[in-house]
Protein backbone atom coordinates (compact mmCIF):
# COMPACT_ATOMS: atom_id res chain seq x y z
CA UNK A 1 0.00 0.00 0.00
CA UNK A 2 1.31 3.44 -0.94
CA UNK A 3 1.39 5.70 2.09
CA UNK A 4 -0.46 9.00 2.23
CA UNK A 5 2.04 11.86 1.89
CA UNK A 6 1.09 14.68 4.27
CA UNK A 7 3.53 17.15 2.74
CA UNK A 8 3.18 19.35 -0.32
CA UNK A 9 5.88 19.30 -2.99
CA UNK A 10 6.95 21.79 -5.63
CA UNK A 11 9.67 21.80 -8.30
CA UNK A 12 13.10 23.01 -7.21
CA UNK A 13 13.81 26.33 -9.02
CA UNK A 14 17.41 25.23 -9.55
CA UNK A 15 16.43 21.75 -10.77
CA UNK A 16 12.83 21.49 -12.04
CA UNK A 17 13.02 17.70 -12.16
CA UNK A 18 13.54 17.63 -8.41
CA UNK A 19 10.69 18.15 -5.94
CA UNK A 20 11.25 19.98 -2.68
CA UNK A 21 9.20 20.32 0.48
CA UNK A 22 6.59 23.06 0.37
CA UNK A 23 4.81 22.84 3.68
CA UNK A 24 2.08 20.51 4.90
CA UNK A 25 -1.19 19.72 3.22
CA UNK A 26 -4.38 20.65 5.02
CA UNK A 27 -5.90 18.19 7.43
CA UNK A 28 -9.09 18.20 5.35
CA UNK A 29 -7.21 17.16 2.21
CA UNK A 30 -5.62 14.33 4.05
CA UNK A 31 -8.94 13.27 5.57
CA UNK A 32 -10.58 13.27 2.13
CA UNK A 33 -7.82 11.04 0.74
CA UNK A 34 -8.10 8.71 3.69
CA UNK A 35 -11.88 8.52 3.34
CA UNK A 36 -11.61 7.76 -0.40
CA UNK A 37 -9.09 5.02 0.29
CA UNK A 38 -11.37 3.38 2.84
CA UNK A 39 -14.38 3.70 0.58
CA UNK A 40 -12.59 2.19 -2.43
CA UNK A 41 -11.58 -0.80 -0.31
CA UNK A 42 -15.12 -1.21 1.04
CA UNK A 43 -13.94 -0.35 4.55
CA UNK A 44 -15.94 2.74 5.46
CA UNK A 45 -17.66 2.24 8.83
CA UNK A 46 -21.34 1.65 8.14
CA UNK A 47 -22.66 4.33 10.56
CA UNK A 48 -20.26 7.19 9.89
CA UNK A 49 -16.64 8.29 9.50
CA UNK A 50 -16.05 11.95 10.36
CA UNK A 51 -13.15 14.30 10.92
CA UNK A 52 -12.92 16.19 14.20
CA UNK A 53 -13.98 19.79 13.77
CA UNK A 54 -10.75 21.06 15.32
CA UNK A 55 -9.07 20.31 12.01
CA UNK A 56 -11.50 22.15 9.77
CA UNK A 57 -11.07 25.42 7.95
CA UNK A 58 -7.89 24.55 6.13
CA UNK A 59 -5.85 23.87 9.22
CA UNK A 60 -2.52 22.43 8.08
CA UNK A 61 -1.38 19.01 9.06
CA UNK A 62 1.29 19.26 11.78
CA UNK A 63 4.76 18.82 10.30
CA UNK A 64 5.68 16.10 12.78
CA UNK A 65 2.17 14.66 13.11
CA UNK A 66 1.76 10.90 13.64
CA UNK A 67 -1.38 8.76 13.45
CA UNK A 68 -2.53 6.00 15.81
CA UNK A 69 -5.82 4.11 16.15
CA UNK A 70 -7.95 2.68 18.94
CA UNK A 71 -10.99 0.39 18.63
CA UNK A 72 -13.48 -0.27 21.41
CA UNK A 73 -17.14 -0.81 22.20
CA UNK A 74 -19.20 2.31 22.79
CA UNK A 75 -20.77 3.23 26.12
CA UNK A 76 -24.31 2.62 24.84
CA UNK A 77 -24.17 0.97 21.40
CA UNK A 78 -21.95 0.26 18.44
CA UNK A 79 -18.19 -0.06 18.02
CA UNK A 80 -15.97 2.99 17.65
CA UNK A 81 -12.74 3.70 15.81
CA UNK A 82 -10.81 6.70 17.08
CA UNK A 83 -8.00 8.01 14.89
CA UNK A 84 -5.58 10.05 16.99
CA UNK A 85 -3.06 12.61 15.83
CA UNK A 86 0.03 13.19 17.97
CA UNK A 87 2.04 16.35 17.26
CA UNK A 88 4.02 19.22 18.79
CA UNK A 89 2.10 22.45 19.38
CA UNK A 90 3.48 25.96 18.97
CA UNK A 91 5.18 25.62 22.35
CA UNK A 92 6.90 22.40 21.24
CA UNK A 93 4.86 20.34 23.69
CA UNK A 94 3.44 17.02 22.60
CA UNK A 95 -0.32 16.92 22.15
CA UNK A 96 -2.63 14.05 21.23
CA UNK A 97 -6.04 14.89 19.82
CA UNK A 98 -8.75 13.04 17.94
CA UNK A 99 -8.42 13.47 14.21
CA UNK A 100 -11.36 11.34 13.02
CA UNK A 101 -13.99 8.97 14.41
CA UNK A 102 -15.81 6.07 12.83
CA UNK A 103 -18.76 4.08 14.14
CA UNK A 104 -20.42 0.83 13.22
CA UNK A 105 -24.01 -0.02 14.11
CA UNK A 106 -23.41 -3.64 15.04
CA UNK A 107 -21.80 -4.98 18.20
CA UNK A 108 -21.16 -8.59 17.19
CA UNK A 109 -17.73 -10.23 17.04
CA UNK A 110 -17.90 -9.87 13.29
CA UNK A 111 -18.38 -6.11 13.63
CA UNK A 112 -15.41 -5.86 15.98
CA UNK A 113 -13.23 -7.79 13.54
CA UNK A 114 -14.25 -5.53 10.69
CA UNK A 115 -13.49 -2.38 12.66
CA UNK A 116 -10.02 -3.67 13.46
CA UNK A 117 -9.48 -4.27 9.76
CA UNK A 118 -10.49 -0.66 9.14
CA UNK A 119 -8.04 0.49 11.82
CA UNK A 120 -5.32 -1.59 10.16
CA UNK A 121 -6.07 0.05 6.80
CA UNK A 122 -5.86 3.52 8.35
CA UNK A 123 -2.55 2.73 10.05
CA UNK A 124 -1.04 1.33 6.86
CA UNK A 125 -2.22 4.37 4.92
CA UNK A 126 0.12 6.54 6.98
CA UNK A 127 2.94 4.17 7.94
CA UNK A 128 3.27 1.49 5.26
CA UNK A 129 6.23 1.76 2.91
CA UNK A 130 5.66 -1.45 0.99
CA UNK A 131 8.22 -4.26 0.95
CA UNK A 132 11.42 -3.01 2.56
CA UNK A 133 14.56 -3.38 0.51
CA UNK A 134 16.15 -5.66 3.12
CA UNK A 135 13.52 -8.32 2.34
CA UNK A 136 14.11 -8.26 -1.41
CA UNK A 137 17.08 -9.98 -3.03
CA UNK A 138 18.89 -8.08 -5.74
CA UNK A 139 17.55 -8.95 -9.16
CA UNK A 140 14.44 -10.71 -7.82
CA UNK A 141 10.86 -9.41 -7.93
CA UNK A 142 9.08 -8.47 -4.74
CA UNK A 143 7.25 -11.34 -3.09
CA UNK A 144 3.46 -10.96 -3.17
CA UNK A 145 1.91 -10.20 0.19
CA UNK A 146 -1.21 -11.69 1.76
CA UNK A 147 -4.51 -9.91 2.13
CA UNK A 148 -7.05 -9.70 4.93
CA UNK A 149 -10.56 -8.76 3.87
CA UNK A 150 -14.01 -8.55 5.38
CA UNK A 151 -17.04 -9.62 3.36
CA UNK A 152 -20.71 -8.98 3.91
CA UNK A 153 -23.28 -11.71 3.35
CA UNK A 154 -23.76 -11.06 -0.38
CA UNK A 155 -20.02 -10.79 -0.98
CA UNK A 156 -19.44 -14.10 0.82
CA UNK A 157 -21.98 -15.80 -1.45
CA UNK A 158 -20.30 -14.40 -4.55
CA UNK A 159 -16.78 -15.39 -3.49
CA UNK A 160 -17.89 -18.83 -2.27
CA UNK A 161 -19.68 -19.59 -5.54
CA UNK A 162 -16.60 -18.50 -7.50
CA UNK A 163 -14.47 -20.83 -5.41
CA UNK A 164 -16.95 -23.67 -5.95
CA UNK A 165 -16.63 -23.15 -9.70
CA UNK A 166 -12.84 -23.08 -9.45
CA UNK A 167 -12.90 -26.25 -7.38
CA UNK A 168 -15.02 -28.05 -9.97
CA UNK A 169 -12.68 -26.99 -12.77
CA UNK A 170 -9.57 -28.16 -10.92
CA UNK A 171 -11.22 -31.47 -10.06
CA UNK A 172 -12.25 -32.03 -13.69
CA UNK A 173 -8.66 -31.33 -14.73
CA UNK A 174 -7.36 -33.75 -12.06
CA UNK A 175 -5.46 -30.96 -10.35
CA UNK A 176 -5.12 -30.44 -6.58
CA UNK A 177 -7.91 -28.37 -5.05
CA UNK A 178 -7.16 -28.64 -1.30
CA UNK A 179 -6.16 -24.97 -1.17
CA UNK A 180 -9.59 -24.05 -2.56
CA UNK A 181 -11.27 -26.13 0.15
CA UNK A 182 -9.24 -24.35 2.83
CA UNK A 183 -10.15 -20.96 1.44
CA UNK A 184 -13.81 -21.93 1.24
CA UNK A 185 -13.80 -22.81 4.92
CA UNK A 186 -12.08 -19.53 5.75
CA UNK A 187 -14.63 -17.57 3.77
CA UNK A 188 -17.84 -19.18 5.03
CA UNK A 189 -16.76 -21.24 8.02
CA UNK A 190 -17.60 -24.56 6.31
CA UNK A 191 -18.88 -25.75 2.96
CA UNK A 192 -21.98 -27.15 4.64
CA UNK A 193 -22.65 -23.68 6.01
CA UNK A 194 -22.34 -22.37 2.46
CA UNK A 195 -24.96 -24.84 1.29
CA UNK A 196 -27.32 -23.60 3.99
CA UNK A 197 -26.52 -20.01 3.13
CA UNK A 198 -27.41 -20.31 -0.55
CA UNK A 199 -30.40 -22.50 0.22
CA UNK A 200 -29.61 -25.26 -2.27
CA UNK A 201 -27.00 -27.88 -3.00
CA UNK A 202 -24.34 -26.51 -5.38
CA UNK A 203 -24.36 -28.46 -8.64
CA UNK A 204 -20.57 -28.63 -8.76
CA UNK A 205 -20.22 -30.55 -5.48
CA UNK A 206 -21.14 -34.23 -5.63
CA UNK A 207 -21.96 -36.49 -2.68
CA UNK A 208 -18.35 -37.61 -2.32
CA UNK A 209 -17.23 -34.00 -2.09
CA UNK A 210 -19.94 -33.28 0.44
CA UNK A 211 -18.86 -36.25 2.55
CA UNK A 212 -15.19 -35.21 2.45
CA UNK A 213 -16.05 -31.65 3.39
CA UNK A 214 -18.43 -32.85 6.09
CA UNK A 215 -15.55 -34.74 7.70
CA UNK A 216 -13.32 -31.68 7.47
CA UNK A 217 -16.04 -29.44 8.87
CA UNK A 218 -17.04 -31.91 11.59
CA UNK A 219 -20.64 -32.05 10.32
CA UNK A 220 -21.80 -35.55 11.28
CA UNK A 221 -25.35 -35.04 10.00
CA UNK A 222 -24.08 -34.14 6.53
CA UNK A 223 -21.87 -37.25 6.52
CA UNK A 224 -24.77 -39.48 7.60
CA UNK A 225 -26.83 -38.07 4.73
CA UNK A 226 -24.13 -38.71 2.12
CA UNK A 227 -22.71 -42.10 3.20
CA UNK A 228 -25.50 -44.45 2.02
CA UNK A 229 -25.14 -43.17 -1.54
CA UNK A 230 -21.35 -43.56 -1.97
CA UNK A 231 -20.21 -47.05 -0.81
CA UNK A 232 -17.49 -47.08 -3.48
CA UNK A 233 -15.46 -44.41 -1.62
CA UNK A 234 -15.81 -45.66 1.96
CA UNK A 235 -12.09 -46.41 2.15
CA UNK A 236 -11.11 -42.89 1.17
CA UNK A 237 -13.57 -41.38 3.63
CA UNK A 238 -12.43 -43.71 6.40
CA UNK A 239 -8.81 -42.59 5.97
CA UNK A 240 -9.88 -38.99 6.50
CA UNK A 241 -12.33 -39.64 9.34
CA UNK A 242 -9.77 -41.75 11.23
CA UNK A 243 -7.31 -38.85 11.06
CA UNK A 244 -9.75 -36.32 12.53
CA UNK A 245 -9.03 -35.92 16.29
CA UNK A 246 -11.68 -35.80 18.97
CA UNK A 247 -15.05 -37.35 19.59
CA UNK A 248 -16.47 -36.19 16.28
CA UNK A 249 -13.73 -37.98 14.37
CA UNK A 250 -14.23 -41.12 16.45
CA UNK A 251 -17.99 -41.13 15.76
CA UNK A 252 -17.44 -40.58 12.05
CA UNK A 253 -14.91 -43.41 11.97
CA UNK A 254 -17.36 -45.80 13.63
CA UNK A 255 -20.10 -44.75 11.24
CA UNK A 256 -17.95 -45.69 8.26
CA UNK A 257 -16.63 -48.91 9.82
CA UNK A 258 -20.19 -50.04 10.47
CA UNK A 259 -21.14 -49.37 6.85
CA UNK A 260 -18.03 -50.64 5.02
CA UNK A 261 -17.57 -54.22 3.77
CA UNK A 262 -15.27 -53.99 0.73
CA UNK A 263 -12.24 -51.85 1.68
CA UNK A 264 -8.79 -52.58 0.29
CA UNK A 265 -6.27 -53.91 2.83
CA UNK A 266 -3.70 -51.15 2.28
CA UNK A 267 -6.31 -48.43 2.46
CA UNK A 268 -7.72 -49.78 5.71
CA UNK A 269 -4.19 -50.08 7.09
CA UNK A 270 -3.55 -46.39 6.34
CA UNK A 271 -6.80 -45.53 8.11
CA UNK A 272 -5.76 -47.55 11.19
CA UNK A 273 -2.39 -45.81 11.22
CA UNK A 274 -4.22 -42.47 11.11
CA UNK A 275 -6.26 -43.57 14.11
CA UNK A 276 -3.04 -44.39 15.99
CA UNK A 277 -1.70 -40.95 15.08
CA UNK A 278 -4.64 -39.29 16.85
CA UNK A 279 -3.50 -40.97 20.09
CA UNK A 280 -7.01 -42.39 20.40
CA UNK A 281 -6.38 -46.01 21.40
CA UNK A 282 -10.09 -46.78 21.69
CA UNK A 283 -10.58 -45.70 18.09
CA UNK A 284 -7.70 -47.88 16.92
CA UNK A 285 -9.10 -50.88 18.83
CA UNK A 286 -12.53 -50.31 17.35
CA UNK A 287 -11.07 -50.25 13.84
CA UNK A 288 -9.01 -53.39 14.43
CA UNK A 289 -12.05 -55.22 15.77
CA UNK A 290 -13.89 -54.28 12.55
CA UNK A 291 -11.02 -55.14 10.21
CA UNK A 292 -12.18 -58.62 9.24
CA UNK A 293 -15.69 -57.41 8.39
CA UNK A 294 -14.46 -54.34 6.50
CA UNK A 295 -11.60 -55.95 4.55
CA UNK A 296 -12.42 -59.15 2.61
CA UNK A 297 -8.76 -60.11 2.01
CA UNK A 298 -6.94 -59.09 5.16
CA UNK A 299 -3.17 -59.75 4.91
CA UNK A 300 -1.54 -61.90 7.61
CA UNK A 301 0.79 -59.12 8.79
CA UNK A 302 -1.94 -56.48 9.06
CA UNK A 303 -2.12 -56.26 12.86
CA UNK A 304 1.65 -56.36 13.19
CA UNK A 305 1.95 -53.45 10.75
CA UNK A 306 -0.35 -51.36 12.94
CA UNK A 307 1.71 -52.24 16.01
CA UNK A 308 4.95 -51.34 14.19
CA UNK A 309 3.48 -47.97 13.27
CA UNK A 310 2.71 -47.24 16.90
CA UNK A 311 6.37 -47.80 17.74
CA UNK A 312 7.73 -45.64 14.93
CA UNK A 313 9.48 -42.40 15.90
CA UNK A 314 6.97 -39.96 14.42
CA UNK A 315 7.52 -36.61 16.12
CA UNK A 316 4.77 -34.97 14.10
CA UNK A 317 2.21 -37.17 15.83
CA UNK A 318 3.78 -37.35 19.26
CA UNK A 319 6.60 -39.82 18.74
CA UNK A 320 6.49 -43.48 19.71
CA UNK A 321 3.32 -44.83 21.30
CA UNK A 322 4.46 -47.92 23.16
CA UNK A 323 1.50 -47.70 25.53
CA UNK A 324 -0.90 -47.84 22.59
CA UNK A 325 1.04 -50.73 21.03
CA UNK A 326 0.86 -52.73 24.26
CA UNK A 327 -2.89 -52.12 24.63
CA UNK A 328 -3.50 -53.11 21.02
CA UNK A 329 -1.36 -56.23 21.35
CA UNK A 330 -3.27 -57.30 24.47
CA UNK A 331 -6.51 -57.11 22.49
CA UNK A 332 -5.17 -59.17 19.58
CA UNK A 333 -5.61 -62.92 19.22
CA UNK A 334 -2.65 -65.28 18.72
CA UNK A 335 -3.71 -65.69 15.08
CA UNK A 336 -3.58 -61.92 14.54
CA UNK A 337 -0.11 -61.56 16.07
CA UNK A 338 1.39 -64.68 14.55
CA UNK A 339 1.96 -63.02 11.17
CA UNK A 340 3.74 -59.98 12.60
CA UNK A 341 7.28 -59.13 11.56
CA UNK A 342 9.77 -60.35 14.21
CA UNK A 343 11.29 -56.87 14.07
CA UNK A 344 8.26 -55.76 16.09
CA UNK A 345 9.41 -57.91 19.00
CA UNK A 346 12.97 -56.60 18.64
CA UNK A 347 11.68 -53.00 18.89
CA UNK A 348 9.70 -53.91 22.00
CA UNK A 349 12.87 -55.33 23.54
CA UNK A 350 14.97 -52.32 22.54
CA UNK A 351 12.34 -49.99 24.04
CA UNK A 352 12.41 -51.97 27.30
CA UNK A 353 8.64 -52.38 27.05
CA UNK A 354 8.11 -55.47 29.19
CA UNK A 355 4.32 -55.20 28.86
CA UNK A 356 4.47 -55.29 25.05
CA UNK A 357 7.10 -58.05 25.07
CA UNK A 358 4.93 -60.25 27.26
CA UNK A 359 1.79 -59.48 25.24
CA UNK A 360 3.50 -60.54 22.01
CA UNK A 361 5.10 -63.67 23.48
CA UNK A 362 1.84 -64.64 25.21
CA UNK A 363 0.24 -64.61 21.76
CA UNK A 364 2.94 -66.80 20.25
CA UNK A 365 4.60 -64.27 17.97
CA UNK A 366 7.20 -66.05 15.87
CA UNK A 367 10.64 -66.21 17.48
CA UNK A 368 12.15 -68.80 15.14
CA UNK A 369 12.47 -66.74 11.94
CA UNK A 370 15.09 -64.33 13.30
CA UNK A 371 16.24 -65.88 16.59
CA UNK A 372 19.72 -64.32 16.54
CA UNK A 373 18.32 -60.83 16.10
CA UNK A 374 15.95 -61.27 19.06
CA UNK A 375 18.43 -63.00 21.36
CA UNK A 376 21.11 -60.42 20.63
CA UNK A 377 18.67 -57.56 21.33
CA UNK A 378 17.82 -59.07 24.72
CA UNK A 379 21.49 -59.67 25.43
CA UNK A 380 22.34 -56.04 24.68
CA UNK A 381 19.77 -54.97 27.24
CA UNK A 382 21.19 -57.51 29.74
CA UNK A 383 17.58 -58.49 30.42
CA UNK A 384 17.45 -62.07 31.59
CA UNK A 385 13.67 -62.48 31.65
CA UNK A 386 12.96 -61.65 27.97
CA UNK A 387 15.98 -63.71 26.92
CA UNK A 388 14.71 -66.67 28.94
CA UNK A 389 11.24 -66.27 27.48
CA UNK A 390 12.61 -66.11 23.96
CA UNK A 391 14.59 -69.30 24.46
CA UNK A 392 11.61 -70.96 26.11
CA UNK A 393 9.45 -69.99 23.13
CA UNK A 394 11.83 -71.68 20.73
CA UNK A 395 14.46 -69.07 19.87
CA UNK A 396 17.76 -70.92 19.43
CA UNK A 397 20.56 -68.99 21.12
CA UNK A 398 22.93 -70.68 18.67
CA UNK A 399 20.63 -70.25 15.72
CA UNK A 400 21.88 -69.16 12.32
CA UNK A 401 25.37 -70.49 13.04
CA UNK A 402 26.04 -68.53 16.23
CA UNK A 403 24.98 -65.23 14.62
CA UNK A 404 24.31 -63.55 17.98
CA UNK A 405 27.79 -64.38 19.28
CA UNK A 406 29.36 -63.26 16.02
CA UNK A 407 27.48 -59.94 16.29
CA UNK A 408 28.77 -59.45 19.83
CA UNK A 409 32.34 -60.18 18.84
CA UNK A 410 32.12 -58.16 15.64
CA UNK A 411 31.25 -55.06 17.65
CA UNK A 412 33.74 -55.88 20.44
CA UNK A 413 30.79 -56.16 22.82
CA UNK A 414 32.32 -58.56 25.34
CA UNK A 415 29.65 -57.96 27.97
CA UNK A 416 26.89 -59.00 25.57
CA UNK A 417 28.93 -62.04 24.57
CA UNK A 418 29.24 -63.09 28.20
CA UNK A 419 25.48 -62.69 28.64
CA UNK A 420 24.85 -64.94 25.63
CA UNK A 421 27.12 -67.57 27.10
CA UNK A 422 25.14 -67.45 30.32
CA UNK A 423 21.99 -68.00 28.23
CA UNK A 424 23.49 -71.23 26.88
CA UNK A 425 25.44 -70.19 23.81
CA UNK A 426 27.73 -72.90 22.45
CA UNK A 427 31.14 -71.32 22.93
CA UNK A 428 33.11 -74.36 21.76
CA UNK A 429 31.26 -74.52 18.48
CA UNK A 430 31.49 -70.76 18.11
CA UNK A 431 35.25 -70.84 18.79
CA UNK A 432 35.77 -73.48 16.14
CA UNK A 433 33.94 -71.31 13.61
CA UNK A 434 35.96 -68.26 14.61
CA UNK A 435 39.25 -70.16 14.25
CA UNK A 436 38.19 -71.37 10.83
CA UNK A 437 36.47 -68.31 9.38
CA UNK A 438 37.24 -65.34 11.63
CA UNK A 439 34.89 -62.41 12.25
CA UNK A 440 34.17 -59.93 9.48
CA UNK A 441 36.88 -61.47 7.35
CA UNK A 442 39.66 -61.35 9.94
CA UNK A 443 41.09 -63.89 12.34
CA UNK A 444 40.60 -63.15 16.03
CA UNK A 445 43.52 -62.85 18.37
CA UNK A 446 43.98 -65.35 21.14
CA UNK A 447 42.91 -62.62 23.57
CA UNK A 448 39.65 -62.09 21.70
CA UNK A 449 38.97 -65.78 21.37
CA UNK A 450 39.34 -66.09 25.12
CA UNK A 451 36.68 -63.46 25.96
CA UNK A 452 34.54 -66.16 27.60
CA UNK A 453 36.95 -66.36 30.52
CA UNK A 454 36.80 -62.65 31.32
Amino acid sequence: MKRIDTAKRRPDPDNPRRLIYDGERTAQEIFSELRRRLESAGYLPDEYFMMNRDWEDGRPWPEDGDISCAVDYGGSEGIYLDVYLKYRDENKKWQTKTFATGKTLGEADDDMDRMYLIASTVTKAFHSDGVHSRFVRVGEPEEPTGATVHLNKDEKKLVAQSLIDTRARLKAEHKPFEAVDRLLRRIVGSITEFVRMVGERPQNIDRHDRAVLAIQDGDTDALIEAVPHIPHVYGNLLEQAAARPGETGRNMTKLLCDAATEIDNDMYLRACKNAVNTNDTDRALMMLSSAESCVPNLKPGFYGDVLLHALSADEKHGGRKTHAAATIAEHCTPEQVRGADPFLLKLAIMHDDRRLINALLDRNISVTDEPAMLIYAAAQKKDVEPAARLIGAGADVNGQNHAALFAAMGSNDHATGMFLLKCGADFEGFSNEVIEHGVKGRKLTENEIGFSTR
